[in-house]
């Protein structure tokens, strides 16, 4: 759930514009593999995240990039059950 309605539209405007790249850029650019991330607020590297959190896992095999799993929400998500659904996605 989204605290504010200017917050949801922010982050529908990020999917609808070049920003969708960037945050794709981002993303791929963690070097942590094999592990689950967590950025809160604050913690995500482009200003217009701020107001999201974002849960990542980069997959790598034999040093190749397999792909990057990311789940973007609201700072007051409920981080227990979404990173258990993260980690049931990566097993499977």
């Amino acid at each position: 759930e989204f605290k504010s309605l200017d917050i949801a539209k922010n982050f529908v405007n990020i999917l609808d514009t070049d920003k969708t790249k960037q945050m794709i850029d981002v993303l791929n650019s963690d070097d942590n593999q094999d592990e689950i991330n967590v950025y809160i607020g604050d913690e995500n590297v482009d200003e217009a995240l701020k107001d999201f959190s974002i849960i990542t896992f980069k997959h790598k095999e034999e040093g190749k990039d397999l792909g990057t799993i990311a789940i973007i929400g609201p700072t007051r998500m409920d981080y227990s059950k979404v990173i258990s659904a993260m980690k049931y996605i990566v097993k499977n």
